[in-house]
Order: C-alpha cells, then sequence, then structure tokens
C-alpha cells in the first residue's frame, strides 16, 4: 500500500474515532490487537473496537505526541497520567499499525499500559 493511501487511511480513521463514530468499519474482519507488555490479544472488529474504547476511558489526560507513516503501516507515539496513583506520573505508549487495503489489519501496543486494560 503507498504512503499517500495509508496516511488517507489513518487519518480517516482517526477522525471517525474522535468523532466518536463506528471506527470499527476500518477493521479487516481479522484484526488483531496486542498489548506487548502482558501478550493480551484481542481478535474480530467489534472485541477490538470494545477493547480501544474501554481502554480510552481508563486513560487519563491521553496525548499524542507524534504519529509517523510509510507504507503499509503506521506509528503512534502518545503519553498519559498513570493508572490512579495519586501522582502526576505520566507513562509513554506506542501503537504500531499494520494497514492492508485500507484497512487496519493489526495492532501492537508497546508500553507499560496493563493497569489500564480492560
Amino acid at each position: 500500500m503507498s504512503l499517500e493511501r495509508t496516511q488517507q487511511t489513518m487519518n480517516h480513521y482517526f477522525e471517525v474515532m474522535g468523532r466518536g463514530g463506528e471506527f470499527a468499519e476500518f477493521y479487516t474482519a481479522d484484526v488483531t490487537w496486542t498489548t506487548t507488555d502482558t501478550g493480551q490479544d484481542v481478535r474480530g472488529p467489534s472485541s477490538v473496537r470494545d477493547f480501544i474504547v474501554a481502554l480510552h476511558n481508563n486513560m487519563s489526560d491521553a496525548q499524542t505526541r507524534r504519529i509517523v507513516v510509510s507504507d503499509g503501516h503506521a506509528c503512534l507515539e502518545g503519553d498519559c497520567l498513570e493508572a490512579p496513583t495519586g501522582t502526576n506520573s505520566r507513562i509513554s505508549y506506542c501503537v504500531a499499525y499494520d494497514v492492508v487495503d485500507d484497512r487496519i489489519a493489526a495492532m501492537r501496543c508497546y508500553g507499560p499500559i496493563a493497569p489500564m486494560c480492560p
């Protein structure tokens, strides 16, 4: 997939997600989400969407630092407040996306987000 098509897909995905739309339409039928610090795998468009919604609901003050896109791949760097600890500590994470035929086929999250996972 070209850089331009990958960029368009990711831009549209984040736009729909940001306005609360049905972002699972951007997933392949066999999409996966992997939380690398725990090895947790979630499979299928509805399950992945529900997981991401729950994860976002558990993340306080999540901020995207950068999104980098290449041919068929994207990477989001972000941070959020650590799970309710009473401190203002932030944790950093990275989500890597594999994009095939204008759909997201796989996502892998790197970083210590396990306390926020549903």
